[in-house]
Formats: structure tokens, sequence, C-alpha cells
């Protein structure tokens, strides 16, 4: 799975992973970014291999505009409350907005939903520099969690995670615990809704787009322990340092 890598990144639980530096991923062109993990390839949407960078092992630059990758594929569905991971290497050129809801400037890695927060099966961005993971259970009922600070630095590779283990959502900036906290509900059905899309690079319902570079995104359905989060750092960082 991914490049070759020592030590390798976790694979038990892993349902999602694309990953630009690896040529069965993107084989640096075409406007398919292919799963490894699974069925679910993305399509880019308004990119091409003019938005490949060979540099970092591999990448893609988007816009901040209308540069996305639409996941169509229903496999993405998984009880994201009981246990659930996203990680990912991201390189914003900015982050400045504000950090909540109503911001205007949120950086979207990657979102699946039906349309709006209220009823989004998770978002998982930057706001204003804080990492953020947000998922609904219910209609207009959701559970966010950010960044106690402005953690993510623009112009810089940051690695990124967000692990809900059922009871708490923490936060991981290059490995290391960035933000904890309760989970804060009581739901027992988080299941990711069949039928709707995921975007890498914007909003649900494609806006609010990233203006960076992504190289690679890992969903695990289950929550990683620290250590296995650094394990997936160190295994991937020689190539972004």
């Amino acid at each position: 799975m991914g490049t070759n890598y020592n030590p390798p990144i976790v694979t038990d639980g892993l349902v999602f992973c694309v990953d630009a530096a690896n040529q069965r991923s993107y084989p640096k062109s075409g406007t398919t970014w292919s799963d490894l993990a699974g069925a679910n390839d993305g399509t880019l949407t308004n990119m091409g291999a003019s938005n490949f960078s060979s540099d970092n092992a591999g990448s893609f630059s988007f816009d901040g505009s209308n540069d996305s990758v639409t996941v169509t594929s229903n496999n993405l569905s998984f009880n994201v409350q009981s246990g659930s991971s996203f990680l990912a290497w991201v390189k914003p050129d900015t982050v400045s907005g504000g950090d909540s809801f109503s911001s205007t400037n949120p950086k979207y890695i990657i979102s699946k939903g039906s349309g709006s927060v209220a009823t989004a099966n998770f978002l998982f961005r930057i706001l204003g520099g804080k990492i953020n993971f947000t998922y609904a259970y219910a209609s207009s009922q959701y559970v966010s969690q950010k960044s106690n600070s402005s953690v993510v630095t623009a112009n810089n590779w940051n690695f990124i995670s967000a692990v809900h283990e059922g009871s708490s959502i923490k936060l991981y900036l290059n490995g290391s615990e960035a933000a904890s906290s309760a989970a804060g509900d009581s739901a027992t059905n988080a299941s990711l809704t069949t039928g709707t899309s995921a975007y890498i690079g914007s909003e649900i319902n494609n806006q609010r787009y990233f203006d960076g570079s992504i190289g690679a995104i890992n969903i695990y359905n289950r929550a990683l322990t620290a250590d296995e989060v650094r394990q997936n750092y160190q295994a991937t960082v020689g190539r972004y340092s």
C-alpha cells in the first residue's frame, strides 16, 4: 500500500488511500486518482495532469477556485462515530479566514454528505489555520472538534489527522496531538449516507475550494492509536521534509 515506506503505513482498517506519489494511484496522466485500498476512485474535476507535480515524490495542486476530485463510489460507508480516522498531507497556500462554519475561506481537504453542514457525513478541513473535523449523525445534529490554536502553516507541508474513537475526537499535527475532547453525543448510527459523493479539495456542494497542494489522504474505519498516527507520519515524512 503506497510507496515503499519504512516503517510501512498502517493498513488495518484502511478503507481509502489516494497517494499521488504512487503510480498505481496516479500514473502522471489522465483524470483518475485511484484508490489503493478499494474501489473509491476519484475523478479530477477542472484538473488534469498539469495539476500534478513530481515535487515531494508527487502531489496535486488545487487553485482555490474550482479544482476538486469527485469520488462517486458509494463504498465509503461505515460508522464514523464508533471509530474512524482521517489523515492527510497538505500544503495550503494560505490559512487566512475565520474558524467558524460561516467562514468564507475554510480549506476543505475531503468531505462527504448531502448538501449542508447539518447533513454532512464528514468534513475534514482547515479553519483559520486550525484543524477541524465535523460529522453529522442525524439531520441538523452534528459534532465538531477543532484544534485550540492556529497550528497549520501556509506554504509548508503539514500532516494533519482526526481520530474519532467513540468517546472523543483527537486531532494531530505532524504526528503529535494538537487537541482532544469528548465527542459530546450519544448517537448510535453515524453511518455515511450511500448515494452521495465525496469531494477532495472542496465542500460537499462544490464550493469553498482548497488552495494549495495535497499529496495523500488515508481514511480508516477504526480509531488509530497515537502510536499508529505517529507511524504513518514517520513512514511518509521523508518525502515532505
